[in-house]
């Protein structure tokens, strides 16, 4: 979506925060959905969170960077100006300019779980993980696009 959002890149910056230092709570829905079978055979109780805290905690600028590549270059801009109108982007996704910070204390036991509900990412190189994604979304972009231009 953002390599899809045209024109106005405005997002304003958290209250606590500067340009983007929130963390961005981004992760797998595999991975998700690992830890939610772990915590289910071991019969935990209660409320516990999927976070990045335990797969890998970055935050919204750091995002956006891994979203720049040489081919294209993202136009942000951080403002505390409330009355700037924020991109179509930070409308939808709110939490972009939000600053959550969600513990997972509950799910750390799980970190050194081996086998095929493994959560541990020591194995993973995040930024290869990250490039790979990229592309990949990029080349989707890239034939809708087309699938467009040619509807048109």
């Amino acid at each position: 979506m953002f390599l899809l959002s045209p024109g106005n890149r405005t997002f304003h910056v958290t209250p606590r925060g500067f340009a983007g230092d929130n963390i961005f709570d981004e992760i797998p829905v595999d991975w998700v959905a690992n830890l939610t079978l772990l915590h289910i055979a071991s019969e935990t109780r209660g409320v516990v969170h999927a976070v990045s805290e335990t797969w890998s905690p970055r935050t919204f600028g750091e995002l956006l960077q891994s979203l720049t590549d040489d081919e294209q270059r993202l136009d942000v801009v951080f403002t505390e100006d409330r009355s700037r109108e924020q991109c179509p982007v930070a409308k939808l996704f709110n939490f972009t300019s939000r600053d959550w910070n969600f513990e997972a204390e509950r799910s750390r036991q799980f970190i050194d779980v081996d086998g095929p509900l493994s959560v541990d990412v020591s194995n993973i190189d995040l930024d290869v993980y990250d490039r790979v994604r990229r592309l990949k979304v990029k080349r989707d972009v890239e034939q809708a696009r087309k699938a467009t231009k040619a509807k048109l």
